[in-house]
């Protein structure tokens, strides 16, 4: 994907908004959010916009703090490439192929792609290449990697890949000082770090270097009331992270869920915090759905197997590793009539 007339506009708006925002910088981040707005294409682009205009108009919105952290303590690159890769290269120069293919192809393709990564050689790196390069034909530039065990060369190889935005999950153990150098010169991808009560030292070392970092974190039913009334995510203003994201843990029903995302929906708009809070698998699947009127969370598991919302279809025809990702989502996703009809329904 080359850079388009829009991508050049955009970029340099960007840029230009990066050096202002230090002298005036609410009246910068909504200069920002309005000129978005003028070359907002889909609908989804156009109501986020339109939601962060009214909450913006609020001088004392704590998203003003996150931002300007953000500007403060992250390397510029990072923001600029990780910023477009997101805005421009997935959800919309994507997203328009996406629905292109989904139209002519009769399939279902996910704007984004979740991938587990345990023991990482050089077969599993040609795959992992494989998968990436097909996705981005398919209109695929968000890579989300589910990191067990060492990165090093995940992060070597993720440098040939400029146009995507990777997200890198993984724990703290993981990110010694070496790692962390090769992230700050990886501009194009975001760290999400496992929530642990003695990751203060780690957070510093990412903000040493500039890192572009938030923080995921597993709940149970003992933290359900504490996160639906916000008090859970105080605790979490002292680090800074861009955003915080939640995932269910198995002793979770599906009712409560439901009950807790229709909570922190209301939530991010009554209150603010200095932080994106992410009820991950959900809101993976309500940005899919706005984008092919079917909402998933798709994954491809350590086996090469497709995962729908979580869970692994254990077929030969579901992996990725003895088909292609267009075959294994032709399978499992099919249209019919304009509705995905999934493998065993």
């Amino acid at each position: 994907m080359g850079k388009d007339i829009d991508y050049i506009l955009i970029e340099n708006s960007v840029k230009k908004a990066l050096r202002d925002i230090q002298d005036n910088p609410k009246r910068t981040i909504r200069n920002l959010v309005d000129y978005g707005l003028e070359f907002a294409k889909g609908g989804f682009q156009k109501q986020s916009l339109q939601l962060a205009q009214r909450l913006l108009a609020d001088e004392n919105c704590r998203y003003y703090d996150l931002i300007g952290n953000a500007v403060e303590h992250v390397d510029p690159k990072t923001l600029l490439s990780f910023g477009m890769n997101v805005g421009y290269n997935a959800c919309t120069m994507g997203v328009k192929r996406i629905r292109l293919l989904e139209a002519r192809e009769q399939l279902h393709i996910p704007w984004s792609l979740f991938l587990k990564v345990k023991d990482f050689d050089e077969v599993h790196q040609k795959q992992l290449c494989q998968i990436i390069e097909e996705g981005m034909e398919l209109g695929i530039y968000v890579f989300v990697f589910v990191v067990e065990g060492q990165v090093e060369q995940l992060l070597s190889m993720l440098f040939e890949y400029e146009q995507c935005a990777f997200v890198l999950m993984c724990r703290k153990e993981c990110l010694h000082e070496e790692v962390l150098d090769q992230i700050a010169e990886l501009h194009n991808l975001m760290l999400s770090v496992g929530y642990e009560k003695d990751i203060d030292t780690t957070v510093a070392d990412m903000r040493k270097r500039g890192l572009l970092y938030g923080l995921h974190v597993v709940y149970g039913k003992q933290e359900l009331a504490e996160i639906e009334s916000g008090q859970f995510f105080q605790s979490f203003e002292p680090l800074w992270p861009l955003s915080v994201a939640l995932l269910a843990d198995s002793d979770v029903e599906e009712k409560e869920k439901a009950k807790l995302d229709q909570a922190l929906c209301t939530l991010r708009i009554t209150k603010s915090y200095p932080t994106f809070i992410l009820h991950l698998q959900e809101d993976i699947q309500r940005i899919d759905e706005v984008f092919s009127n079917e909402g998933y969370c798709v994954g491809i598991d350590e086996q090469g197997f497709l995962m729908l919302n979580g869970k692994s279809i254990y077929q030969a025809a579901a992996n990725v590793f003895q088909g292609s990702l267009k075959t294994v989502l032709h399978h499992c996703l099919a249209k019919q009539d304009g509705c995905v009809c999934k493998e065993g329904d």
